[in-house]
């Protein structure tokens, strides 16, 4: 199993990349790179359109997805096969 972390992504919570380095994680440039052939992604807020594009088919998304508020973001999650 391989974990990726995009650099920056703990600081609003006091975590560093080297921490994260220290638990095993790949710090990337990136969402583009961190998102990469990704089976399972786990964020905090629903991905934006854009990052959306770069999450394979078939992946697995767990986020605070809010449904009810975001209709067509689930629509084309369902359309994408983004479970």
């Amino acid at each position: 199993c391989t974990v990726r972390v995009e650099s920056g992504a703990g600081l609003a919570s006091s975590i560093s990349d080297a921490q994260f380095t220290d638990a095993g994680a790949i710090i990337t440039k990136n969402i583009a790179e961190t998102l990469q052939d990704a089976d399972l992604i786990l964020k905090v807020q629903a991905p934006s359109e854009a990052d959306l594009g770069l999450i394979k088919p078939g992946a697995i998304l767990a986020a605070i997805l809010s449904p009810y508020q975001n209709g067509p973001l689930m629509a084309q999650m369902a359309s994408r096969g983004i479970i």
